[in-house]
């Protein structure tokens, strides 16, 4: 499938995504936006645009206790406190593809804190069977373990095993407890030499 040609930077597209995420709806994305990236920032017609295709990719009927089974509820209703929370309230429900890719990341990585989860679930909600094996290489090299598994990570990015835009989901898949927050900004980050990106932590 041909992608769509964005005329807004990757970063800017990322804290879209981050934004929707949050539960804001077109005008409060716009705004907040336009105070982050001013001239580089979409008009509200293109985040209205992007808002349809990102609702479009996960179309699951809403995730419920009624036919979960307990194992489930446990792995999953914990996480959802935690999204209803950190969003003020906004986003009080998940999706079933949403709750299904709750139990697997939690499976694979049980020390994550819940908001990185539901982020990382959000993601494999959302992709295509390409972009799950490359969220999948994240999972398996875990960044946030140890100082050797960023090195790791990092290296992986720079020889092109990875895409980089795995980096803007490190930066906001992850909470700043999991992976620590990058010295630099995001922007100064990606107008970085793709061999500079071990120094970004």
């Amino acid at each position: 499938m041909k992608r769509r040609k964005r005329r807004h930077s990757v970063l800017a597209q990322r804290e879209l995504e981050r934004l929707f995420a949050d539960g804001l709806g077109p005008k409060q994305i716009e705004a907040e936006l336009k105070r982050r990236f001013s001239g580089d920032a979409p008009g509200l017609r293109t985040i209205q645009s992007e808002l349809s295709v990102l609702r479009g990719r996960d179309t699951s009927d809403p995730w419920t206790t009624a036919e979960a089974a307990p194992e489930e509820i446990a792995v999953i209703m914990p996480v959802q406190r935690e999204v209803a929370e950190e969003t003020n309230g906004r986003v009080v429900a998940m999706t079933q593809d949403e709750a299904r890719w709750v139990v697997k990341v939690r499976a694979v990585a049980p020390e994550l804190p819940p908001w990185s989860v539901y982020r990382f679930a959000q993601h494999y909600a959302m992709q295509g069977e390409e972009s799950i094996t490359t969220l999948d290489a994240v999972l398996t090299l875990a960044p946030w373990r140890s100082e050797r598994a960023r090195g790791q990570f990092f290296d992986a990015i720079a020889s092109g095993a990875l895409d980089k835009g795995l980096l803007g989901v490190a930066w906001f898949s992850l909470a700043p407890s999991a992976l620590p927050r990058p010295r630099l900004s995001p922007s100064q980050a990606f107008r970085l030499e793709d061999q500079r990106l071990r120094d970004l932590w």
